[in-house]
């Protein structure tokens, strides 16, 4: 599954036209990924005190 990722970020990053292009797709996957983090790192810190271990 690895390879196939890699092969299609490679691909999407060579049909890109411009820069700019670039940079928008790299913002968006920064943003996502910090979303995301949040988000799982808010519902760990729920169950935590929810549960109180």
């Amino acid at each position: 599954s690895l390879p196939l990722i890699f092969l299609s970020v490679i691909t999407a990053i060579g049909g890109m036209r411009s820069f700019q292009e670039f940079r928008t797709l790299g913002q968006r996957v920064i943003r996502y990924t910090l979303i995301t983090t949040l988000i799982a790192a808010t519902v760990a810190l729920g169950l935590f005190v929810l549960i109180d271990p």
